[in-house]
């Protein structure tokens, strides 16, 4: 069964908890309705760290409902991030297209290899240039595992789906490392201006939307 037909309340507080000595707190909030929801996180700071703020998304959907994952950079994209160069182009003009009708049949999750503190600036991005909402996993290196952008995004897609039972469907990236993270979580591949085994390999995202929207 699905999440029942309800209202939620805008702007409502959760909480305050502190952190441990890793600097991990922690907050429960009951989620009524399928849906997408915001939440903004505050740090009033202390003498050591300056006060911050953040928002998280939180997909609340049916265990059965499919998902797509999709990379950002040379995928949503038409280069890769770096510092020196001015903010990205979207890669053609399918991709925001495209990716808004999958989503009335799929959730979208952006899983980047875009280091964590870039997630203010991604989510604003997406949402500027029109691109559906969704929950934006970012490169967190907090283990010597992950200091391999393959092995991070395969780690966390394994998780999803054994954790909670995610029905993860599609994965589309730009890269090998891409490509192999979602083989090893058992998704069904495309890649986009390249080769690569076990991928489907497309130009365009008129050609993505070509191929998801012909299949379940």
């Amino acid at each position: 069964m699905g999440y029942p037909v309800c209202k939620v309340k805008r702007k409502r507080f959760f909480g305050v908890a502190e952190t441990d000595e890793e600097g991990w707190a922690e907050i429960r909030a009951q989620v009524l309705c399928e849906g997408i929801y915001r939440f903004k996180v505050s740090y009033k700071g202390n003498k050591r760290f300056f006060p911050s703020s953040d928002e998280l998304t939180v997909l609340a959907v049916d265990k059965e409902k499919p998902i797509i994952v999709v990379d950002i950079d040379g995928t949503l994209t038409r280069k890769g991030w770096r510092p020196w160069r001015k903010e990205p182009i979207v890669y053609d003009g399918f991709a925001v297209d495209v990716l808004n009708r999958l989503a009335k049949r799929y959730a979208i999750i952006y899983l980047s290899g875009r280091l964590l503190p870039m997630h203010g600036f991604t989510r604003k991005w997406l949402a500027k240039n029109g691109f559906p909402k969704g929950p934006i996993v970012m490169w967190w290196i907090s283990s010597a595992r992950w200091l391999s952008v393959r092995r991070y995004k395969s780690d966390i897609l394994i998780s999803i789906r054994r954790r909670i039972g995610a029905n993860l469907v599609w994965g589309i990236g730009n890269t090998e490392d891409d490509i192999e993270a979602y083989r090893q979580a058992g998704l069904k591949a495309i890649i986009l201006g390249k080769q690569a085994d076990g991928a489907i390999s497309v130009k365009s995202w008129y050609e993505i939307g070509k191929i998801i929207s012909g299949q379940k």
